[in-house]
C-alpha cells in the first residue's frame, strides 16, 4: 500500500539521520518495491524513490548503482515534468556529482551545466539548490585544475548557504570543506586548515562525534594535514575516523582506503622523526660535539 511505502521512507529517514545507512537502505528498498508494485516502474511517483535509493547508494560509495537509479529518475522527470523543472534540475546535479565520482569529467560538466541553467531559471540564483549546482561546478573546476573557476563557484555557493541557512548547517559545512581543499591547492595552507576545521566542527555539532559524516570530515581533515606534511596530525584524525568506520561493517571500502592512508601517515611520521633526529645530531657534530658523549 502507498501509505506503507511512505512509512518505510520515514523510518529510513530516521535511520539515515542516526548514521545507520544499512537500516536506511533496507527501508528505502522496501518502499521502492511497494511503490513499483502499486504504480509501476515508470510512474512519476517512482522517480522520488529512485532518487532515495541513489542517494543511499552514493553514501555507500556504490556509484554505479547510484548512476543507474539517478538516470531512471531523470528519465521519468524529463518525461513527466519536462527539462525546465526543479526536480529535473536536481537530478542533473546528482548525475553530475555521480559522474565526477566515476572519473567521467565530460559527463559531469554536461550535467552540472544543465543543472545550473535549469535551477537558475526555475528557482533563481539565490536558491540553495542552485548553490548546490554551483558547488558541483566548483568541485569539477578544482578536479580539472581550473582554480579560478572553482573559486568563483564555491564562493557563490558559500554566500548563498550562509545567507539562507547560517554557518551551522550541513550544506554550509560541505562548502567549507570544498574551500579547504581549494585553499590547499592555492598554497594558502592556513586558510585550508581554517575552512576544513570549520567544516568538521559544524558536522560534529550537528551530528555528533560518532556519525559516519563526522568520520568523513575527520578523514578529509587528515588528508589535508597529510598533504601539508603534518603526519602526526594526519594520524590523529585518521585514527578518529577509523574508530567510527569500524562500527559500520558495510563500510569495508572506506576502512581499507583509510587504513592505507593511516599506514602512509605513520610511515612518514616515523621517518620524519628519524630525519629530524639525524639533523639534530649532524648539527651537534658541526658544532664540535660528538654523538654518544
Amino acid at each position: 500500500h502507498a501509505q506503507t511505502a511512505e512509512s518505510y521512507n520515514n523510518i529510513a529517514l530516521v535511520y539515515y539521520n542516526l548514521g545507520d545507512y544499512d537500516k536506511a537502505s533496507e527501508y528505502i528498498f522496501k518502499a521502492k518495491a511497494i511503490r513499483e508494485e502499486v504504480v509501476g516502474s515508470d510512474h512519476p511517483d517512482m522517480a522520488d524513490s529512485y532518487v532515495n535509493v541513489s542517494y543511499l547508494s552514493f553514501r555507500h560509495d556504490d556509484f554505479s548503482q547510484a548512476l543507474e537509479f539517478y538516470t531512471k529518475a531523470r528519465d521519468i522527470y524529463e518525461k513527466s515534468l519536462g527539462e525546465d523543472n526543479h526536480k529535473t534540475g536536481i537530478a542533473y546535479y546528482c548525475l553530475g556529482i555521480t559522474y565526477l565520482q566515476l572519473s567521467e569529467p565530460k559527463e559531469a560538466i554536461h550535467y552540472f551545466c544543465k543543472a545550473v541553467t535549469v535551477l537558475e531559471n526555475v528557482v533563481g540564483v539565490n536558491h540553495p539548490d542552485t548553490a548546490l549546482a554551483y558547488l558541483g561546478r566548483g568541485y569539477l573546476g578544482l578536479g580539472l585544475g581550473i582554480k579560478s573557476n572553482a573559486s568563483d563557484y564555491e564562493y557563490k555557493a558559500l554566500s548563498i548557504f550562509e545567507k539562507v541557512y547560517g554557518c551551522d548547517n550541513l550544506q554550509t559545512a560541505l562548502c567549507y570543506n570544498a574551500l579547504g581543499w581549494l585553499k590547499y591547492t592555492l598554497g594558502e595552507n592556513n586558510e585550508a586548515i581554517t575552512y576544513s576545521e570549520k567544516s568538521m566542527h559544524v558536522i560534529e555539532k550537528l551530528l555528533g562525534k560518532e556519525h559516519i559524516d563526522t568520520a568523513d570530515s575527520y578523514h578529509s581533515l587528515g588528508l589535508i594535514y597529510f598533504e601539508l606534511d603534518d603526519y602526526e596530525k594526519a594520524c590523529e584524525y585518521f585514527s578518529m575516523a577509523l574508530n567510527i568506520y569500524h562500527k559500520v561493517p558495510t563500510f569495508e571500502n572506506k576502512i581499507k582506503d583509510l587504513e592505507k592512508d593511516m599506514e602512509k601517515a605513520e610511515y612518514k611520521n616515523q621517518h620524519k622523526t628519524e630525519e629530524e633526529e639525524m639533523e639534530y645530531y649532524l648539527e651537534n657534530m658541526d658544532s664540535g660535539e660528538k654523538i654518544g658523549t
